[in-house]
């Protein structure tokens, strides 16, 4: 399994980030978005999934400090955004000055959205434009290390595939 079909196996529709939003913990499926963003390539990068109107997931990888918005988007996405998730893999949850621009720019068609750090999160919601921040002491769903394979492309061009082995 890659590192997208790992995170899309952890999606149950909206109940998979309401309790992040509304509560002070992470669920499954935002552990393992996390859990990817650490471990699933040579150095932690940031993660980034979208989720459109018809839960659909749109996601996309950046470098260890930046991700764009993922390019398949333009081709059936459907707004409103019900959430923006995204990684900060060096640790501190926060809203950066690029992040406020995004959430700036996107607030008409964005419903919520999340940070994840090292136990750690932000949220944003539209409804009441509200931020905030919690941490946590432990993680609760995936204290099993995530084994993670990686293999160079064949041809050398240097890109990696990846295999998530729970």
């Amino acid at each position: 399994m890659n590192w997208k079909e790992a995170i899309e196996s952890k999606y149950e529709g909206e109940s998979s980030i309401l309790n992040v939003l509304n509560g002070d913990e992470l669920t499954p499926f935002t552990e393992i978005i996390w859990r990817v963003s650490q471990e699933a390539f040579e150095s932690p990068k940031e993660i980034q999934v979208v989720i459109d109107d018809n839960d659909e997931l749109f996601m996309s990888v950046g470098t260890a400090s930046f991700v764009d918005f993922p390019h398949d988007m333009d081709g059936g996405m459907k707004l409103p955004i019900k959430c923006w998730i995204h990684t900060h893999p060096m640790g501190k949850a926060y809203w950066s000055g690029t992040d406020m621009r995004t959430l700036k720019s996107w607030h008409p068609l964005m419903k919520s959205a999340i940070v994840l750090g090292y136990r750690e999160h932000q949220t944003w919601q539209k409804f009441d434009r509200q931020m905030k921040h919690v941490r946590y002491a432990h993680t609760k769903y995936l204290e099993n290390p995530l084994h993670i394979e990686k293999t160079t492309n064949p041809k050398g061009s240097g890109n990696e595939v990846e295999k998530v082995i729970e």
